[in-house]
């Protein structure tokens, strides 16, 4: 009598540990949902390249009922310079060395799952990645002390933005990529702090 007492406290523990659990994961699931913007973070700076970031993560959310998981949507709005010559845009006649400033967009696709209160597992599928600059908004200085700007003649500027784009894609792939788990959430009101890969970012709720 007194195993079988036993036996069904510990099975009552144990479904009220399930139990809580699941309403954890369905708690953070649904705190997490939309679209959140973090603060801006560098991704490059050096002698060939300066570029920062500002990522939005888009949580949507399974039709399943109880949700605790769904479709990720990943973006990047990147800035960045980067030093460049003639044969980025085979116009020799025009000038020697200057450097690019132009902004992009990087998105990518994936899932999101809850594994714990504080805790989502990302898969982000790689062939998802797409990345844009607008070519009407590429900038060329070249005069490194007054930041002297010229016009650069239509013709020339999808040259530049798709050597821009290829350095943009370099550098969010890493971004992007290595990004498999997110840990330590905390929500409060339109606020949420995280970690990725050891590191702390603050994000806010986009209304």
């Amino acid at each position: 009598m007194k195993l079988r007492s036993s036996l069904m406290a510990i099975a009552v523990v144990s479904l009220a540990a399930i139990f809580t659990s699941c309403e954890s994961k369905t708690k953070l699931a649904k705190s997490i949902e939309g679209s959140w913007t973090a603060t801006p973070e560098r991704l490059a700076d050096d002698d060939a390249v300066s570029a920062t970031s500002v990522r939005i993560f888009d949580f949507l959310p399974d039709t399943s009922t109880p949700v605790t998981n769904g479709q990720l949507v990943m973006s990047s709005m990147v800035t960045i310079t980067t030093a460049a010559d003639n044969s980025a845009a085979d116009a020799d006649d025009i000038m020697q060395h200057y450097t690019v400033t132009a902004s992009g967009v990087a998105t990518v696709t994936g899932t999101w799952t809850v594994i714990d209160d504080d805790e989502v597992r990302i898969d982000v599928d790689p062939s998802t990645l797409i990345v844009k600059v607008d070519p009407q908004g590429v900038e060329v200085n070249v005069n490194a002390i007054t930041s002297q700007t010229v016009s650069v003649p239509d013709s020339i500027k999808p040259a530049f933005a798709e050597s821009v784009k290829t350095q943009i894609r370099r550098l969010v792939e890493k971004q992007f990529f290595d990004v498999s788990k997110i840990d330590d959430i905390e929500i409060k009101d339109e606020f949420m702090t995280m970690e990725i890969n050891k590191r702390d970012y603050s994000l806010r709720r986009q209304l």
